[in-house]
């Protein structure tokens, strides 16, 4: 069984996102068609979807059929480091337990968000269908909560709040937890203004219906209990989730092949087949394996 304790566990990639000079404040920088993330995703056309080389932990939902994924892995993983990525056998160690005992409940949850991990940052991807909506990080520092919104008028459809999102100057929003209280309001333009309140209101004051810092607290504990560093769920070509588990790895979960979309069908189990089957419907593969 992988150590489920933090401390031991392989250093997350980062993730880098390259915006264009077109961009400017109004646009959100993680899911604007104007944003171009550095290297690899499956694409193609409908019916010939490719892969390119060693594909990247977080993935964005459908868009016009094809599989994109939205950010990348550093060079760094690709080099020596300090930290060493798992063993090819503690690999197939991970993706056995995940395999085994990923619950229910975790997977419902994985369903409505896309994965992607930046160190200590958790990059949350909320997506509907074919639709991206809008992007969180959560993370920690020290004792403190940090959550930072992109595209909030999306993001209050699932957590509504008095707060004033001014997104004709500011594109992205970082709220600090403290305790039980939100203590700083951070608010960042893309040209690199800022304006940031020292402030002391409950969560509650600030989102009434529904706590995001307990959602994204639970959706990271999840990558965090069965160690992948990205995730994506796809519904427009199939009911089937990709788990990342190092730059080399993903491991492929198809629960039901009669729900995959013909057009791609035969690409997802050719890609299914040519993995090591660790148990009924759960493929690893190793991207990397000519």
């Amino acid at each position: 069984m992988p150590d489920q304790g933090t401390g031991s566990r392989y250093q997350k990639p980062r993730i880098e996102i390259l915006r264009s000079k077109r961009s400017n404040s109004s646009v959100n920088p993680l899911t604007s068609r104007q944003t171009r993330f550095k290297i690899y995703a499956v694409s193609g056309s409908a019916g010939n979807p490719r892969l390119r080389q060693y594909p990247n932990p977080c993935m964005q939902a459908l868009r016009n059929s094809v599989f994109i994924i939205s950010a990348l892995l550093s060079s760094a993983l690709f080099t020596e480091c300090a930290s060493p990525t798992p063993t090819d056998d503690g690999i197939e160690e991970i993706s056995v337990y995940l395999a085994n005992n990923i619950d229910t409940n975790s997977l419902d949850l994985l369903r409505d968000f896309s994965y992607g991990a930046n160190g200590d940052d958790n990059f949350w991807l909320r997506v509907s269908g074919d639709t991206n909506l809008y992007v969180c990080n959560f993370r920690f520092k020290g004792d403190t909560a940090k959550l930072s919104i992109w595209r909030p008028d999306k993001f209050t459809r699932d957590f509504s709040t008095a707060f004033n999102f001014d997104t004709a100057i500011y594109s992205q929003f970082t709220f600090s937890k403290l305790r039980g209280k939100i203590v700083k309001i951070e608010q960042d333009s893309s040209n690199g203004n800022s304006l940031i309140k020292d402030i002391s209101a409950t969560t509650e004051q600030f989102f009434p219906d529904k706590n995001p810092f307990t959602t994204f607290s639970e959706l990271t504990s999840i990558p965090n209990r069965y160690s992948f560093v990205g995730s994506s769920y796809s519904s427009g070509m199939g009911d089937f989730f990709i788990f990342w588990l190092s730059p080399k790895f993903k491991l492929l979960y198809i629960p039901d092949t009669l729900k995959i979309d013909l057009k791609f069908k035969k690409y997802w189990l050719d890609e299914f087949n040519k993995g090591k089957k660790i148990k009924q419907h759960w493929s690893l593969i190793n991207v990397s394996a000519k």
